[in-house]
């Protein structure tokens, strides 16, 4: 299991850095603006899985 974190101007870079690496398609991030965008974004290459705290947020976010 591998772990990166980075700067929000970075995300696009670490991950095109992954993908050149053959790196795991399964992502877990933890819940936020940013990291719904990150999800969003990921969503279709990768198996994503967003942890979110506000319980209504998780399933309004869910549902989109």
């Amino acid at each position: 299991m591998k772990y990166f974190f980075c700067a929000r101007e970075n995300i696009r870079i670490v991950m095109r850095n992954c993908a050149a690496r053959g790196a795991a398609r399964r992502v877990v991030i933890a819940g936020g603006n940013i990291g719904l965008r990150l999800a969003n974004e990921l969503e279709g290459k990768n198996q994503v899985k967003l942890i979110e705290r506000d319980s209504k947020r998780a399933r309004r976010v869910s549902s989109s």
